[in-house]
Formats: C-alpha cells, sequence, structure tokens
C-alpha cells in the first residue's frame, strides 16, 4: 500500500500525466500527507512536502529515488517530467522512443562541473535496463547529454549520444559516444579508429566563445554518407582553419 502512494506521489512530483489516486475534494494536501516519511531524505519526498520543485544535486537522496522510480515505471521512458526539465535536468530521447539519457548538475562543482547520467532502455518487448553513471566514479569528463539518435550501420541499430563536459569558466568538451543494445544492455562500441587506437567516443576540448551560438554543437553528423565532421582545435582552444571528418568504411569511422 504504502509502495503504491508512494510512487504515485512520484508521478505527481514528475508533473506527468497519468492516473493519480483520489482524496476526498481533490485536496492536494490530503495526497501529500500520505508520502511515506520513510522516503523524508528522498528530494522528491521533500520536494512534494515543501510544494516546490526538486532540487536535484543538493538533495543526496535524489538519485536513489529516481533510479527507484525508472526501474519500478517502465513506461516513464514516455512521460515528459517537466518539474524536473524546470529544476535543470536534460533528457534526451531517441526518435524510435527506445533509449533515454537523463542527466543533472550535482552541484558539487565550481567552475567544472559535475554532471550525473541515467540511461534508460525500454523495448517493445517490455524488456528494460537501466545504467547510472555518478558524479563519484573516476572518470575524465562528467558529461550531460543533449541528443540520442538512432543510426544504420551495417544493417545494425547504434545510438549516437551527443555529450558536453564544461571543464571550466572558458574550457568545454563536447563528444560523441555510440552505444548497441545488446542483451537488453546499452552498452558502448568501439566504432571511431582515432590514432590507431580504437574508442567509442571522438570528443574535442576548446573554449566556448568559439561557437557563434552557446547550444551550438560542435560534432556535427551526417546520416547520408555516414560522417561526423568537427573543426580543427588548436592548442590554445581557438578554432583552425580546417574541418576533420570522420567516415563509416570498413566497420568502422575513419579520419577521411
Amino acid at each position: 500500500m504504502k509502495t503504491n502512494l508512494f510512487l504515485a506521489s512520484l508521478a505527481l512530483i514528475f508533473g506527468v500525466s497519468c492516473q493519480q489516486p483520489t482524496s476526498e475534494n481533490n485536496n492536494p494536501a490530503q495526497e501529500i500527507s500520505n508520502v511515506d516519511l520513510s522516503q523524508q531524505d528522498s528530494v522528491l519526498a521533500v520536494s512534494i512536502n515543501e510544494n516546490s520543485a526538486p532540487e536535484l544535486g543538493a538533495s543526496p537522496g535524489f538519485s536513489t529515488s529516481f533510479l527507484s522510480f525508472l526501474e519500478k515505471t517502465p513506461n516513464s521512458i514516455n512521460f515528459d517530467f517537466p518539474k524536473l526539465v524546470d529544476a535543470g535536468m536534460e533528457i534526451a530521447t531517441s526518435s524510435d522512443g527506445v533509449v533515454r539519457v537523463y542527466s543533472w548538475d550535482n552541484n558539487q562543482g565550481g567552475s567544472m562541473r559535475f554532471f550525473n547520467s541515467i540511461f534508460q532502455v525500454s523495448l517493445p518487448t517490455g524488456n528494460q535496463s537501466i545504467s547510472y553513471n555518478s558524479t563519484e566514479e573516476d572518470r575524465v569528463f562528467y558529461p550531460f547529454y543533449t541528443r540520442i539518435d538512432p543510426i544504420q550501420l551495417d544493417g545494425q541499430v547504434y545510438y549516437i549520444a551527443f555529450a558536453r563536459s564544461v571543464l571550466s569558466n572558458k574550457e568545454v568538451n563536447h563528444a560523441v559516444e555510440i552505444y548497441k543494445i545488446e542483451d537488453n544492455q546499452l552498452k558502448p562500441v568501439d566504432l571511431f579508429r582515432i590514432d590507431n587506437r580504437l574508442d567509442y567516443k571522438l570528443g574535442k576540448t576548446f573554449n566556448y566563445e568559439e561557437l557563434d551560438e552557446f547550444d551550438e554543437e560542435l560534432i556535427r553528423f551526417d546520416a547520408r554518407d555516414l560522417t561526423f565532421t568537427l573543426p580543427e582545435v588548436m592548442q590554445d582552444g581557438t578554432f583552425g582553419k580546417d574541418t576533420i571528418a570522420f567516415q563509416f568504411k570498413n566497420s568502422y569511422f575513419q579520419k577521411k
């Protein structure tokens, strides 16, 4: 009983358009009082009781509660989550509706920002998988994701995730990552051949003021000829005159 009420309350805070348990006179205060108090360490329950938007990174219980909600609610991949977006969450969903990535700032950084992310896979068969990338992990970059697109390569479906990392008040890193679903899991695939090595990611660090628009993607993908293009980046972080291209041939994206 408590579990059902808690999930309904989570749906309320996420702003989803699913059916809610009704209370007398539809009084929100009565719904608030039904929140499982054992979840008070969760930013979701706290936000309901405070009647305010979630503070995504400031509350340690948010990641655990949100992860649990997604695991118990496979169709949540279709939810808009407007209150989470208003609170600063970035949500990117593939056009085929199979893969989604949630990213949010943990509010622990200074000029360098650290983002948690959750990848959600929901297959037409009803199978679902969730993977969580925490800022507690030792990684070079802690990006947020702006897009995730499905592509066909050699008759198989892959997913391109566009990632951005904020390294300082001047430097940023833009990257693309390639994934494939295997055994219901989203797994990175080393399809980039870069300087005699294979990698699942192609990226560059540069001065963000070089972009014409702040939201502009550094790396572009042409689905017609299966080519990624990006500007040459000089040692000082500025753009050079040349354009670098990686085209898919012989089973890998290789520099043209």
